[in-house]
């Protein structure tokens, strides 16, 4: 990753989603992110 300091090292990258959007099954039916609860 670039930074004011120069190129380092990263070990994890994630995005973070609203929780709604986390289980369509439970929550929001239209939601193509996460996963259905099985």
């Amino acid at each position: 990753m670039r930074t004011t300091a120069g190129e380092q090292r990263v070990d994890v990258i994630y995005k973070r989603i609203d929780d709604e959007f986390l289980d369509p099954l439970q929550f929001r039916s239209d939601s193509m992110l996460g996963c259905p609860d099985s």
